[in-house]
């Protein structure tokens, strides 16, 4: 049986993603170029990965997140959230909740991926949500991988307009490639 804690949770969880991508598309002027990956430790000195070649850093209170390219507006964003979950729940329940609910909020939903994070397993999905914010209205392609360690699952997430997704999953990849338990 599920709890109604679970649930709201679960739902929360779900908001959050569904409203990513939707921040200011206001830049500074004096963004320095990057040669190659930058190092990087995450906010809560979790895991360390890298800013990918062309993303800048953009701290936050987000465990991690870094801005690439803006097209129309909209900057490729890679971001990564965390939401406390109970020991009881296991990943496996946790993402077929989530994928469960995403079925209500986005479109062309993929089935549940597995998928491994520095050895941890995972999920990952696909799917497109309309953006929200200052960016609504704008249809988003988002990759999602979702990882649990210790009491927390991660929610790693590519945001990215449908024509730079494919793009963007390079840097995605090269951030979990990079990836490091702490």
């Amino acid at each position: 049986m599920i709890r109604p804690a679970a649930i709201l949770m679960t739902m929360a969880a779900v908001m959050l993603f569904a409203g990513c991508g939707g921040g200011s598309a206001k830049k500074s002027s004096g963004t320095t170029v990057q040669t190659g990956p930058m190092p990087i430790v995450a906010k809560e000195q979790e895991f360390r990965t890298v800013i990918p070649r062309g993303y800048v850093n953009h701290p936050s209170v987000a465990q991690y997140w870094a801005e690439g390219p803006v097209e129309a507006g909209f900057p490729t964003s890679v971001l990564v959230v965390r939401q406390a979950v109970s020991k009881e729940v296991s990943l496996n329940a946790f993402a077929h909740r989530v994928h469960r609910a995403a079925r209500q909020l986005t479109r062309k939903l993929s089935p549940l991926q597995a998928v491994s994070v520095n050895g941890e397993p995972g999920f990952a999905i696909d799917y497109l949500v309309t953006a929200t914010g200052t960016l609504k209205g704008k249809v988003t392609h988002v990759r999602q991988v979702l990882v649990k360690r210790g009491p927390w699952v991660l929610f790693i997430r590519d945001i990215a307009l449908p024509a730079q997704y494919g793009a963007s999953l390079l840097a995605f990849d090269e951030v979990l490639r990079n990836w490091r338990w702490l």
